[in-house]
């Protein structure tokens, strides 16, 4: 009896807390429904705004913070509809168990009817490791580690050769974003640091510099709405449907620009990349200092057997010997055998 009663007081707590109603409406509900999760349902009517009963149904099925939640149902993709929020926390759960992509992480839900013990479950024996240089690899979340005698050498492979805007934020301008942003999280870090692209970040920022486009929603009256678009002035890195940051615009290209060393289109770049490795490796050898090696860039789309990166050129390419192949970087790295 005892437990029963101290669970009946829980309960009415947590009711409390996700819905504030006064607590003679709280108790009747309660009295009313089978469990908390009822509760809610049964007194939707009585929610200032669906989007309030909308979070309170979250909240307690996902045990989310007030502000999570409303994140939530403010996702563009989302727009205020509680089947859509489940799917997107859903998938998110997938993610953070399992490193997969967010598509991935819906077709593994989707295949299991949104069951995501078993989503985990598939997504775990599905999501293989393929053999890396030197036939070893691992996926992390956890940022490289940098200590400070660490030589860090990064690399864009994303070029607008044989694409006319392949560096576009619409196409592969995440990569971009990417470089970009651990360019600016690396800075000052590490005994050296080089930075090699084929696209100068003026000419990037000329071209697609207002194709981030930015959506803003807000809760009227019960139902969300979007209140404006607007175009942002540089290259974006983060979840489309949540905040994100700033990582080149004309507020910080110059201090950018300065770090970076610019190659030609094509081969080139690949080709001054390996260069760079090879003289890094070699001091970094004599006093035996890590290196660091960062690349954003395609891989080989199977179309080849050259199990490369493509460093400058564009991933339709057929020309094995145009890729950064295991075999070539092997070559670099064994002149360095320490």
């Amino acid at each position: 009896m005892a437990n029963v009663i101290s669970s009946k007081i829980a309960d009415f707590a947590i009711f409390k807390i996700l819905t504030a109603f006064p607590d003679n409406v709280a108790a009747a509900l309660l009295a009313q429904s089978s469990d908390v999760a009822q509760a809610i349902v049964n007194g939707e009517h009585i929610f200032e705004s669906s989007s309030d009963y909308i979070v309170a149904r979250l909240r307690y099925r996902f045990k989310l913070k007030i502000e999570d939640a409303r994140r939530y149902l403010l996702r563009p993709d989302v727009e205020g509809d509680y089947e859509q929020a489940v799917r997107q926390i859903l998938v998110d759960l997938v993610m953070d168990q399992v490193i997969v992509d967010r598509q991935d992480a819906y077709q593994y839900l989707s295949s299991v009817n949104g069951d995501i013990e078993k989503a985990i479950h598939l997504a775990k024996v599905n999501h293989l490791h393929q053999p890396g240089y030197g036939g070893i690899s691992a996926d992390t979340r956890n940022p490289p580690d940098v200590d400070a005698n660490t030589h860090i050498i990064g690399v864009l492979g994303v070029s607008d050769l044989g694409h006319q805007h392949r560096a576009s934020p619409r196409v592969d301008g995440w990569m971009v974003s990417d470089f970009y942003l651990w360019m600016s999280v690396l800075k000052g870090l590490g005994k050296s640091q080089s930075w090699h692209t084929c696209e100068n970040p003026y000419s990037l920022l000329d071209k697609y510099g207002n194709e981030a486009m930015k959506l803003d929603y807000a809760d009227d009256s019960g139902k969300l709405k979007r209140t404006s678009m607007s175009w942002t002035e540089g290259y974006l890195h983060g979840d489309p449907f949540e905040e994100r940051v700033l990582v080149l615009s004309k507020n910080n290209v110059q201090q950018l620009a300065k770090r970076l060393t610019l190659s030609n289109h094509g081969t080139s770049l690949r080709d001054d990349f390996l260069r760079r490795v090879e003289q890094t490796c070699r001091q970094a050898e004599a006093a035996n200092e890590p290196v660091l090696l960062m690349g954003f860039c395609h891989g080989d789309d199977g179309e080849t057997e050259s199990g490369g990166l493509c460093i400058g050129i564009d991933p339709g390419t057929r020309n094995e010997d145009d890729f950064l192949s295991p075999k070539l970087l092997a070559q670099v790295l064994a002149k360095t055998p320490g």
